[in-house]
């Protein structure tokens, strides 16, 4: 391996870095290794960072057309919903929502009096690891719709009211 070649390998992977996700990364990186020929895996590995076995799927999604190649991860990958995790909290919060709970009866619409902020202080009170966000999300998926009374500008004074003066 030649240090030249790594350092310009280096240099031409720093320069590039920003714009690659994880799959361009990989690609371009067995591109690279291939039109240097022998010894092109060691010097790639050397200049990036990267494992044999990643250079080696490299490899193997070039060889790939680029219809075949939809996803970058597997399907399941990233957080799980709270739900999933915290098996009661929509139990809890449906008990936290129901002294609370209003709607009209000739429509599904449900809202509650509570404002988020105090159903999430009572559900991190239950000892529940959840935000507003999380809490939105899960009022949206029981069905609530989020409203509020609205105060409205007080208008000009109504010439049958008295003024005090």
């Amino acid at each position: 391996m030649d240090k030249v070649q790594i350092t310009t390998i280096y240099e031409k992977y720093k320069s590039i870095q920003a714009f690659f996700d994880e799959r361009s990364k990989r690609v371009w990186a067995a591109a690279e290794a291939k039109s240097i020929g022998r010894g092109g895996i060691n010097a790639v590995r050397a200049a990036t960072g990267m494992g044999y076995l990643t250079l080696k799927k490299g490899f193997a999604e070039l060889e790939q057309s680029p219809s075949v190649q939809q996803r970058i991860r597997q399907p399941g990958g990233g957080r799980k919903k709270k739900t999933d995790t915290d098996v009661t909290l929509l139990s809890d919060l449906q008990q936290i929502l129901d002294p609370f709970t209003r709607g009209d009866p000739m429509t599904p619409l449900l809202w509650t009096s509570k404002s988020l902020a105090k159903i999430v202080a009572a559900l991190q009170e239950a000892k529940h690891n959840v935000g507003i966000t999380t809490v939105r999300k899960l009022l949206k998926q029981l069905g609530y719709s989020l409203q509020s009374n609205r105060k409205r500008r007080e208008g000009e004074d109504h010439h049958c009211r008295l003024r005090r003066e």
